[in-house]
């Protein structure tokens, strides 16, 4: 019995393990994702100021 506890506990820490990764994963993108449109946004500004 001790020892199910303990891969329950094991199992309980991977599944958070997994939930802080997805979840980096997911600001990743979004911090790409602005990035890309930052630039974007920026370089459209920056064609619209010249002559």
């Amino acid at each position: 019995m001790e020892e199910i506890d303990e891969l329950e506990t094991c199992l309980e820490g991977l599944a958070l393990a997994q939930v802080a990764r997805n979840r980096a994963r997911e600001a990743l993108e979004l911090a790409r994702a602005t990035a890309l449109l930052s630039g974007a946004i920026s370089g459209k500004n920056a064609e619209e100021r010249e002559p």
